[in-house]
């Protein structure tokens, strides 16, 4: 005969051990699952704005130039052959967007070279059909049939990780690729544009009301996912993100024309106020409520810049 108090010995439900160790890989895999999602959207954005930039750029005629959107290579290839054929253009330019890409390009050019509007960048092309690809790493890739052309074209502090061109790369002859000339462009700023300016923006001022947002809900500790800007410090461009860009319209009011050293040195002020704060909620941490939504914000912020740059 089993006794009332033996009972609750010999019975014991099962404790939640398993669902405790299960959270932190959810967490990860929700995270990694947004930051998919928000990179493929971040695409779609940048192309919208090139695309904007490029209709309103006066030197572009825009009579040349046909956006599809989402598209694969060899659609937008075919799409290309069709309007250059047709239409008896002596430049055709068809922009699109891929799951690895924000901006490509497929130029067809029956005259001689000429440099071509692509928003950032005006890139120099040859007769004949090219294909042009603005990696998110700050790398245009160009591709004539067998012969492959990577440069990087960016200033972000870590320039020597970001720097994946490598050497130009060709299935042809050594003496063939010996005599391939070096990638020509030249770099738009992006001062006097609009459209290109808003990512930029997007970039600095979301993150920082979502944080703030975040610790009234949470607590203090979220000021963690100001490491955000810490990678984009690295990773960016520090000028233009942290202080040309965001704050022209505040310099614009007072009149002010801030040079290259003080804005670097403006930009270092700024991550270093993000970093104090990002301190600032380490301390806090224990205090923070550890919800299965606060522990999937601040993953993904932290992580964020890292997926919008490779």
């Amino acid at each position: 005969m089993i006794k009332e108090g033996q009972s609750e010995r010999l019975y014991r439900p099962p404790t939640s051990g398993s669902k405790g160790k299960a959270k932190p890989f959810l967490v990860f895999m929700v995270s990694l699952v947004i930051l998919i999602v928000i990179r493929f959207l971040n695409f779609s954005f940048i192309w919208q704005m090139n695309k904007l930039e490029l209709e309103k750029n006066p030197m572009v005629e825009t009579k040349n130039y046909f956006f599809l959107g989402l598209s694969s290579h060899e659609r937008a290839r075919q799409r290309l052959l069709k309007y250059s054929d047709t239409r008896a253009r002596p430049l055709a330019v068809v922009s699109y967007y891929s799951f690895l890409n924000p901006m490509v390009f497929w130029v067809s050019n029956s005259g001689s070279k000429i440099f071509v509007e692509l928003g950032r960048l005006a890139v120099l092309v040859e007769p004949g059909l090219t294909s042009l690809t603005l990696l998110p790493q700050d790398v245009i890739e160009v591709k004539r049939g067998n012969i492959l052309q990577r440069t990087f074209f960016g200033s972000a502090l870590l320039s020597s990780l970001m720097d994946t061109s490598g050497r130009n790369h060709s299935k042809t002859s050594t003496t063939r690729r010996k005599s391939v000339k070096p990638i020509s462009y030249v770099y738009n700023e992006l001062e006097p544009s609009y459209f290109l300016k808003i990512p930029y923006m997007v970039y600095f001022y979301l993150p920082v009301l979502l944080i703030f947002w975040l610790s009234l809900v949470y607590g203090k500790g979220i000021y963690v996912g100001f490491l955000y800007y810490f990678w984009i410090f690295l990773f960016f461009d520090i000028r233009s993100i942290l202080v040309e860009i965001p704050f022209f319209w505040l310099f614009d009011l007072l009149g002010i024309e801030i040079s290259s050293g003080l804005s670097m040195m403006v930009g270092i002020g700024i991550i270093m106020i993000f970093f104090t704060l990002a301190i600032l909620g380490l301390a806090h941490w224990r205090n923070v409520k550890k919800t299965f939504w606060s522990l999937t914000s601040i993953f993904v912020l932290i992580l964020l810049p890292l997926f919008l740059r490779f």
